[in-house]
């Protein structure tokens, strides 16, 4: 996903879809983290990592089941070694960097006006480049958040090693944590660690007793200081130019340095990118009230429904569904009871405040409720509230596990940085007391047009609880010193010589296109890549389409063949819902195959028995780890995953309330089929057994239709149903 800026940019892919299934692939083929990949028996006092954290980044089946080949890089001579060590760089051999790599580390001040108040250990991963001789340049990126370590992942820095090494006969890689962040000072506050509960009106507390912590630090985490960090390890490792990638929050990083030291960048990639130069600037939607969201959400609805072909059947302006929905809802509320995911009833009230927080930019960055939102306002208008409240009660259920250890996401560190980088886009003065703060910030919602969240009132969208915008926390965070660096330094432009890409995802909701495009007339020399059916952080939500274009544009300094980009919704497309059938009768019929001898009913079973398959299985692959859910009007499912598939099995679920399915179902990760044989037990005498194959939810894999074959009525039936 997450937005008060700190919740805007909180999860790096995440945070394409962030399903279940990419979890368990990714957690099965890496293995578990060691208990101390730092250990060396001849450097003690490097400290170990926290275990590796359960959230799947966003990133395609595909790659997440491709086994990593072992890669051996250039080793570090005793003489490079001493050389490094004069220069304050210190490496050593390291469980945390696999494939031959080093940890290394540097000492950097924490306070540059004031060196002499202590220093801060920045620690990086190097891998040095494999042909002799000096390297041509270096490949530098780290993770973004802000408070994302780049060192204590598995997958996200075996996934840059496997994709950057082809580059790295003349180049070294270096992965870095931010100050604060990872094994580079990391910032710990525990109550914020513990429960970082935007939205709700405790968080202020929390952070303030965060800033309150750190003291005169709190203003020493920003990316200005980031970005000097970097050039003290550019200069340690004796490098003279740079290859920077940054995604999320980390494309901050780019910008922040080479807007200072342009000469020493080679290149630079920009993936979904967050940019305090654009949030906040004159003509931006990008602003503290997040009104980029606000415009991005229709969108996104719209383009999910008219690329799924069930959905845009049904509903050719689920725009305007979900318009007339939050109209309603400014009418009056929505309750009742409803499951969630794990099966858990639950209690639920529909506001239009919470429609636009809690529902549509839920945990999976919001595409399972977007792409059924219209469906969903639809049953609702017939009397059916069914389909919304159980939206609402799966945006309730907890995530489940514990909070990210700090080392591997630092909540602390996410205002230490953010709030220093963007003081011009807060609608308060930062020298102000809070209090006053507090004042400015109610006038200017005050200010605000009644329309300036288009189709969301702003009573809705600015609201507390559950909104984050209200206000930022920033508001309780100290403002920064005269002698803060900037994020860009006044006056300073991105570099005219240097070719920069910027690419990102028309299905973003964390960051969405329209923060990122205006970086192309800011950076002088930039190629702007868009890629359809794509969200947050491309280089793993479109990795077969992204990795590509962005290794390309590395070696090259051309992003080369783009049409990918275009032709994404061929391999790929969200299966949005058109229709929640309360009966069977009211669902839209299956076509008939050759041979088939179906009726116009057995037709409407056989679609609302493949979609309690399928409703089940996206469930099972929402953001909520659980092994068991409810059907929509009723039974349930268990499902258990393994390395290669995910097997469901069903317990009278039922999609529609007159037809109960039972059996097993399997989504196979290669190749992203699914295989289920079902009994059907329809309205009166359409009973039977369905067996149900095709390309369902596939990246990288044309998604076509489902094939329906078996009996129902005694009648032989070969159908299809849409596979999206």
């Amino acid at each position: 996903m997450t937005t008060t800026p700190p919740r805007r940019t909180r999860h790096p892919a995440a945070l394409a879809a962030v399903v279940l299934v990419l979890a368990t692939v990714i957690a099965s083929f890496t293995g578990p983290a060691t208990a101390d990949p730092l250990r060396d028996p001849r450097s003690p006092s490097i400290p170990a990592t926290e275990p590796t954290s359960t959230r799947a980044p966003a990133q395609t089946h595909a790659h997440a089941a491709q086994a990593t080949m072992p890669r051996t890089y250039g080793r570090v001579d005793s003489s490079d070694r001493r050389a490094m060590a004069r220069r304050g760089l210190r490496l050593v051999e390291c469980d945390a960097a696999p494939d031959g790599g080093y940890c290394g580390t540097i000492h950097v001040p924490l306070d540059r006006a004031h060196p002499a108040r202590g220093t801060v250990r920045l620690f990086f991963l190097y891998y040095r480049h494999t042909e002799p001789g000096s390297a041509r340049s270096a490949i530098m990126l780290s993770e973004g958040g802000p408070g994302y370590s780049v060192t204590n992942t598995v997958f996200e820095k075996q996934a840059y090693l496997d994709s950057f090494g082809s580059l790295m006969a003349h180049r070294d890689l270096v992965m870095l944590d931010q100050r604060g962040v990872g094994r580079s000072g990391v910032i710990r506050c525990p109550a914020l660690q513990r429960d970082p509960a935007y939205g709700m009106p405790s968080i202020l507390r929390k952070v303030a007793a965060c800033a309150r912590q750190l003291g005169r630090t709190a203003t020493l985490y920003g990316s200005g200081d980031v970005a000097l960090d970097m050039e003290a390890v550019r200069r340690a490792l004796d490098v003279d130019k740079l290859d920077l990638y940054g995604a999320s929050y980390a494309a901050q990083d780019v910008q922040s340095y080479a807007a200072r030291f342009p000469g020493h960048v080679r290149s630079a990639v920009l993936d979904s990118p967050f940019s305090a130069s654009v949030f906040g600037s004159k003509g931006s939607a990008f602003d503290d009230f997040g009104t980029d969201l606000a415009q991005a959400v229709p969108e996104v609805a719209d383009r999910l429904c008219a690329r799924s072909t069930s959905c845009s059947a049904e509903r050719p302006d689920a725009r305007g569904d979900l318009a007339w929905l939050t109209s309603r809802l400014r009418s009056g509320s929505v309750t009742g009871s409803a499951y969630g995911y794990g099966g858990e009833l639950r209690d639920v009230e529909v506001t239009e405040s919470s429609l636009a927080w809690n529902i549509l930019q839920s945990g999976d960055f919001g595409q399972t409720a977007l792409s059924e939102v219209a469906a969903a306002a639809d049953s609702l208008r017939v009397g059916d509230a069914g389909p919304l409240l159980r939206l609402a009660a799966e945006a309730e259920t907890p995530q489940g596990g514990e909070p990210d250890p700090a080392r591997i996401f630092s909540e602390g560190d996410n205002p230490a940085r953010y709030c220093m980088d963007v003081p011009h886009g807060f609608p308060w003065d930062t020298d102000a007391p809070v209090a006053t703060r507090m004042k400015q910030w109610e006038q200017a919602l005050a200010d605000l047009p009644d329309d300036q969240f288009g189709m969301f009132s702003k009573e809705a969208w600015v609201a507390r609880p559950p909104s984050p915008f209200a206000p930022d926390v920033c508001i309780v965070w100290p403002g920064p010193r005269p002698t803060t660096p900037k994020a860009v330094p006044a006056g300073a432009r991105f570099p005219a010589k240097v070719p920069a890409l910027i690419i990102t995802g028309d299905l973003d909701l964390n960051l969405p296109p329209a923060d990122s495009e205006p970086l192309r007339e800011l950076w002088p020399n930039s190629r702007y890549v868009e890629i359809r059916n794509a969200n947050h952080h491309v280089f793993f939500a479109a990795f077969e389409c992204a990795q590509p274009i962005i290794v390309r544009f590395i070696r090259d300094l051309r992003p080369g063949d783009t049409s990918c980009a275009k032709t994404n919704p061929e391999t790929f497309s969200f299966p949005a819902a058109g229709r929640f059938p309360v009966v069977a009768a009211d669902a839209v019929e299956a076509v008939g195959e050759p041979g088939d001898l179906s009726t116009a009913a057995d037709r409407q079973v056989a679609t609302v028995a493949t979609a309690a398959v399928t409703d089940a299985f996206r469930r099972a692959f929402g953001p909520v780890f659980t092994d068991r859910g409810r059907g929509l009007r009723g039974g349930r499912y268990r499902v258990a995953f393994e390395q290669d598939r995910a097997t469901m099995e069903l317990k009278q679920a039922r999609f529609a309330s007159d037809v109960a399915v039972k059996g097993t179902a399997k989504y196979l990760f290669p190749g992203q089929e699914l295989r289920a044989k079902v009994s059907v037990d329809g309205p009166g005498p359409l009973d039977g057994t369905l067996r149900i194959t095709g390309v369902w939810f596939g990246f990288g894999v044309k998604t076509t239709v489902l094939g329906v074959r078996g009996t129902l009525g005694g009648r032989h039936v070969s159908l299809t149903v849409p596979g999206s």
